[in-house]
């Protein structure tokens, strides 16, 4: 028996003057930036959740998955609630979600709320969607894109809620995620219908739990968070803004 104190940096391992704590040490374990990373990933959704309701979106994503399902393994594994899994998928299969989009009366809608990305972003791997009928101003469409980030951009409001939602969302409908019998889900309709109450605060945290533990676990390449940065700081000034 001994009465010397656990040090509080017990477990932690020093590289050079940073001390990195014992779950950082883990290799599956990897540290993502909300904002930095899965926010251009997920933003596409929220165009069109913004204009068209989340129900929209998630007819969107319903014709998305069963489209899919005729690939091959291999290209199913990816997240289509990330823009970048589209990328994944050949000319043939795009040809069929845009037929089937524009047969369920969806195609139009989905055009207009993703004008912003497919005309002033490149390489946006939904852009196979087409342009909108509509003709819109350079200025209308950076408006859009700019309103649709800062309605994002904490990730306890709503709209950023259900954009890591999507992402479970997704997995469910395919059926590449199961939740086992012992782990208790909360009512996910509450972090809409409910936000502000206990369960629906407790929807919001699984979902963004859910959809972090699925980020650590899957390398997103960070080429389009980079660019979409990047290439907004050159569509659009950025300014301080001072809260009381």
């Amino acid at each position: 028996m001994t009465d010397e104190k656990p040090s509080i940096l017990r477990g932690y391992k020093r590289k050079g003057k940073r001390f990195i704590p014992p779950l950082k040490q883990i290799p599956a374990v990897r540290e993502h930036s909300y904002v930095n990373t899965m926010l251009p990933e997920l933003i596409w959704l929220d165009l069109i959740h913004e204009q068209e309701g989340y129900h929209f979106g998630k007819t969107t994503l319903e014709v998305v998955v069963d489209v899919t399902r005729s690939l091959p393994l291999i290209n199913r594994n990816f997240n289509f609630a990330l823009q970048t899994a589209y990328g994944h998928i050949g000319a043939e299969c795009k040809s069929t979600l845009v037929a089937r989009w524009k047969q369920e009366g969806l195609l139009a809608k989905i055009q207009d709320c993703l004008a912003p990305l497919t005309l002033l972003y490149e390489n946006f791997q939904l852009s196979f969607v087409g342009p909108p009928n509509t003709v819109y101003t350079r200025k209308a469409l950076i408006h859009r894109i700019s309103r649709s980030v800062a309605r994002c951009i904490d990730k306890s409001e709503t709209p950023a809620v259900i954009l890591h939602g999507s992402m479970l969302l997704t997995r469910v409908m395919a059926g590449t995620i199961k939740i086992f019998n012992h782990i208790q889900v909360p009512d996910l309709n509450a972090a809409i219908d409910a936000p502000n109450s206990t369960e629906g605060k407790k929807a919001a945290s699984f979902m963004r739990a859910s959809a972090s533990a699925e980020w650590a676990a899957i390398a997103v390449p960070d080429d389009w968070a980079r660019y979409f940065w990047n290439r907004n700081a050159s569509l659009s000034k950025c300014y301080i803004r001072w809260e009381k």
